[in-house]
């Protein structure tokens, strides 16, 4: 089942430079959060992250017209901020910016999957938003579940159909290992407002977290 085409990733990252960055009033309409898998941002041990779920963290670019860049925490440091300070403004720019997120919608009912891939670097960031993907908890059967592979990919379904949630599991592991900008393998779904890993038990008729 191909739910996710295989455009090229044109939007490429870059760390900012402490001595080259703006003042952070400048540029705070352009912070945005990134969403990366934890292995990956790891490597970079200048980057500030927060956890978001088992595997997957958030990480702050500042938007340009052809990339984005990681604010360190030398910039943190320059601009004498914390990193929880900003999140919520990262979020909030990018609520701004996608109004709606653009789901492509495939089947209806319960073998309703919808997937969000602009491709403008912000595809996995949009899991943040939490009042958008609250709501389809509304127009999914069964259990919300959502999956992020990679940078530009958002899957979300729900899990009234067990052989739906096997099929997107198998896409989601394969576009994950096929992208570059690869973030996690696994489903997650929300209890309550926190993210949570999202497994298929063998041999029962549900299923469960």
């Amino acid at each position: 089942m191909h739910l996710i085409s295989r455009r090229a990733q044109v939007r490429s990252p870059a760390n900012l430079s402490a001595g080259a960055s703006p003042e952070v009033a400048s540029i705070r309409p352009q912070i945005i959060p990134a969403r990366w898998g934890a292995n990956w941002l790891g490597a970079r041990r200048t980057v500030p992250t927060h956890p978001l779920a088992p595997g997957l963290c958030v990480a702050l670019v500042v938007d340009a017209a052809h990339g984005y860049r990681f604010v360190t925490q030398g910039v943190l440091e320059r601009w004498g901020k914390r990193f929880q300070e900003l999140l919520p403004t990262a979020v909030e720019n990018l609520a701004r910016s996608t109004p709606r997120i653009p789901w492509k919608r495939l089947g209806h009912g319960p073998r309703l999957r919808m997937v969000c891939e602009s491709f403008d670097g912000y595809d996995a960031s949009r899991l943040l938003l939490r009042e958008q993907i609250q709501a389809l908890r509304q127009e999914v059967e069964g259990r919300l579940v959502v999956a992020v592979p990679g940078r530009d990919f958002l899957v979300a379904l729900g899990d009234a159909d067990r052989s739906v949630v096997e099929d997107v599991a198998q896409m989601v592991r394969e576009v994950y290992r096929a992208t570059r900008y690869r973030i996690s393998p696994r489903l997650f779904t929300l209890a309550g407002d926190e993210l949570v890993p999202y497994a298929l038990v063998p041999n029962k008729s549900r299923l469960q977290h």
